[in-house]
């Protein structure tokens, strides 16, 4: 894909040689230079958000900066390692999962610009320099918040806003937000006990099936898992609890807490930030 060049202000900058032999390493947006005599160095600055999230797109910018007196202007590729991380089509840029990947430019320079540089050093030799930028992709999250029914010893995890203003209007004490969903990761289902008044979550599309067919009613998806095993969510069970047997929690002291009363750890369920 070809991409005409623009004047931008870069925040990520990389740079190549022209008339090459010597080689050193770079990472990030350091330098790659190879050194021979006479050459001409140029510059390729592509313009990316300091935070790129799941969804977030633009357009395509980027400069060919000279080291020199000499204009230099061109075409430039960015071929991307990893495709479903993060891509570029025709002049836009898009993240497509979270995930880490690299960009690497491919620049042709233009017949002016290779007429400038016969005309000031006598003639130019091109060879290609391996160019790194690092594109990180965040995932787009939602908070989850924990609500507790002194009545039954429930608690009770919902992402919906309105649901957790409606339950602490009736009495469900709000205890803030407990982590982080992954929205678009791995489904977790939420089942409801008309018999106990109790909510039971997990990820294991089986155990819903299961419940259900017991007399649980299928709740939907409430909230989602990182595909990845960022950090844990555990899950403890009190066997003399009718309602509320079930607790879930990133806060590993809690977990140990409850256990050391007499609830049944369960180990980890999910996983989220």
């Amino acid at each position: 894909m070809k991409h005409e060049l623009r004047l931008v202000v870069a925040t990520i900058g990389l740079a190549s040689m022209v008339g090459i032999s010597q080689v050193q390493t770079a990472q990030a947006a350091e330098t790659q230079t190879i050194n021979t005599g006479i050459g001409f160095r140029y510059e390729v600055n592509l313009e990316l958000p300091k935070k790129i999230t799941v969804g977030d797109q633009g357009n395509v910018n980027y400069q060919i900066k000279p080291v020199g007196g000499v204009e230099t202007t061109g075409t430039v590729d960015f071929h991307a390692e990893n495709d479903p991380v993060f891509e570029i089509k025709g002049d836009t840029w898009r993240a497509v999962r979270a995930g880490e990947t690299t960009l690497a430019p491919e620049t042709k320079l233009s017949e002016k610009t290779k007429q400038l540089l016969i005309k000031k050093y006598g003639g130019y030799s091109v060879e290609d320099v391996a160019q790194i930028i690092p594109v990180k992709v965040e995932p787009k999250t939602q908070s989850v918040y924990r609500l507790y029914n002194p009545q039954s010893g429930e608690h009770f995890y919902t992402t919906n806003g309105a649901e957790r203003d409606q339950l602490a209007q009736i009495g469900w004490n709000f205890e803030g937000t407990s982590w982080q969903s992954y929205q678009g990761g791995i489904p977790i289902y939420r089942v409801y006990n008309p018999n106990a008044g109790d909510h039971h979550y997990t990820l294991d599309k089986s155990e819903v099936d299961h419940l259900v067919a017991n007399g649980w009613r299928s709740e939907g998806i409430s909230f989602y898992s990182a595909d990845s095993k960022n950090v844990g969510v555990y899950r403890v069970y009190n066997p003399n609890a009718k309602a509320g047997a079930h607790h879930y929690t990133l806060d590993q002291k809690e977990q140990q807490a409850l256990t050391n009363a007499g609830w049944q750890s369960e180990g980890i369920s999910w996983y989220e930030e």
